[in-house]
């Protein structure tokens, strides 16, 4: 029970407080939790994906083929696992009349994305014990919700541009896409240099989410009526 709600908690934890960031128009729970569960659903087709693939780049025991290492890591499970949860976002959430400003691209991407690590991280957190489930929410979860945050804002402003529609779902999901496989080739790489940049990317991520919440807030059409 203690490693389950380790594995859950920080999620949770990130549904709420993106939730709370929504300052004029909330979702409704029912949706949100809906977005939670298909995106966990999700992370079947990318397992799939990786099951077949990953084996050609990537093994546990050999690091040191980097352009191996940077094949699995961004054409194998940056791509499959955003695209994926961008499945979920783009023909599930998407259509939803409550999809009704910027931010909602946000929300809805973050929280598919967090379904998508929750599942992930109870594997985990079950086979490798409590010390994986404390590394892993600092450093996977946080990775998912940026990697959630990209797409979501570019996403949620090609909601309410339909001139420019294309080129930002395009950036939304190849954005997500190279952070992910940035995220994944520095972490897996084993070097002091890595480990240094990986860092770097996790402050970055931060720096980034805070901005693309308030810049949506900003520009949200239920902001005058509040």
């Amino acid at each position: 029970m203690v490693l389950l709600i380790l594995a859950i908690a920080p999620s949770i934890a990130f549904i709420i407080f993106f939730y709370y960031r929504d300052r004029y128009e909330k979702e409704p729970w029912l949706l949100l939790w809906k977005c939670f569960g298909l995106g966990a659903l999700s992370i079947i087709i990318a397992s799939t994906f990786e099951k077949i693939f990953l084996p050609f780049f990537y093994s546990p025991e050999e690091t040191e083929n980097l352009l191996s290492l940077f094949i699995g890591a961004f054409f194998v499970v940056g791509l499959s696992e955003e695209f994926s949860k961008y499945i979920v976002l783009r023909y599930y959430a998407w259509p939803k009349s409550d999809f009704n400003e910027p931010y909602d691209g946000i929300i809805y991407s973050v929280v598919i994305s967090l379904g998508f690590a929750t599942v992930e991280n109870i594997s985990y957190v079950l086979t490798h014990g409590i010390t994986v489930g404390l590394i892993r929410t600092i450093t996977a979860i946080p990775g998912h919700v940026f990697f959630g945050v990209i797409m979501g804002y570019f996403v949620g402003l090609a909601h309410f541009n339909k001139k420019r529609r294309k080129s930002l779902l395009a950036l939304g999901f190849f954005g997500a896409v190279i952070a992910h496989g940035i995220y994944n080739f520095l972490i897996l790489s084993g070097s002091w240099i890595g480990f240094y940049l990986f860092v770097l990317l996790l402050i970055s991520g931060w720096i980034f989410i805070f901005y693309a919440t308030d810049k949506l807030e900003r520009i949200s059409p239920f902001r005058k009526s509040k």
